[in-house]
């Protein structure tokens, strides 16, 4: 060391970390990923009151709850389903309420096969109370509840307290016998196909055309913004005449009264009290 010489100052290193695009990107991913593993595990523990076994109640005589163990030997066990909202093929196809509430036949499914995991039921209540709906869903319910009463091989009784009425009493015709409170409202055996024309309102108030290319007569069928053809007329009323007649064979045959009598005087589309229905 050299006397009298001065030290060295001392250097101060500054190190700023800089963050490119690849790192926000991986930022990005990590939180991506987390999220989603975070959705699925919520998902995997959120209720579903039809495929969850431990939502299944059992209830006395007196419809309070009860334990399981508190069934005797000798007790009968009966199935209550209850069921209520639009019947569509999907659970966002309720039109009605825009609530995704409707019944679908995979609710109906799902929830059979809880009760049939149950085991040692002597009969099955369903609890329904809908205007209707789809033709299509209401058909599959009612093969759905008459598939699982052949295979059970026990009764199946319908109960409305408000409606039941058009898609819902065809899927209650699977049942052995059809109850509703005297003030319900029952029927409506019948089918109707309704399509929005606004052609007046888009040509001439708002002076709006739709311009349409298809490959077949039929491809723009329901179109709004035109009148249906007389052939289109044809077909809808062909659909609405063969679905009737499914309807009509389904209430003679599920009630035992004659095509006749169902066509003439019960399927014209009229609501009945429960108290006039029976």
């Amino acid at each position: 060391m050299i006397p009298d010489a001065k030290a060295p100052a001392p250097r101060t290193i500054r190190v700023r970390l800089t963050h490119g695009p690849l790192d926000y990107l991986r930022l990005f991913l990590r939180i991506g990923f987390w999220c989603a593993v975070i959705f699925v595990v919520a998902a995997a523990f959120e209720g579903d009151e039809f495929s969850d076994k431990g939502n299944v109640v059992f209830l006395d005589a007196d419809f309070e709850e009860t334990d399981e163990a508190a069934i005797g030997e000798n007790d009968a066990v009966v199935g209550l389903l209850d069921l209520s909202g639009t019947i569509a093929s999907f659970p966002d196809a309720d039109v009605i309420t825009s609530s995704g509430s409707g019944v679908t036949p995979d609710d109906v499914r799902e929830a059979l096969s809880v009760m049939r995991g149950v085991g040692g039921l002597s009969g099955l209540v369903v609890r329904f109370e809908s205007p209707g709906g789809e033709v299509a869903a209401s058909d599959e319910i009612r093969n759905i509840l008459a598939t699982f009463k052949a295979r059970e091989e026990m009764p199946i009784f319908f109960y409305s307290g408000f409606v039941l009425a058009s898609g819902a009493y065809y899927a209650a015709c699977a049942a052995d016998r059809i109850y509703a409170a005297k003030n319900a409202e029952v029927g409506s055996i019948g089918v109707i196909i309704e399509m929005l024309n606004y052609r007046k309102l888009a040509n001439q108030t708002l002076g709006v055309d739709m311009k349409v290319y298809k490959s077949g007569e039929f491809k723009d069928m329901g179109n709004p913004f035109r009148d249906p053809t007389p052939a289109e007329e044809n077909l809808l009323a062909r659909d609405v005449r063969e679905s009737m007649d499914e309807f009509v064979a389904e209430v003679a045959k599920s009630r035992n009264i004659p095509e006749d009598v169902v066509r003439a005087k019960l399927g014209t589309g009229e609501v009945w009290s429960g108290r006039r229905a029976k």
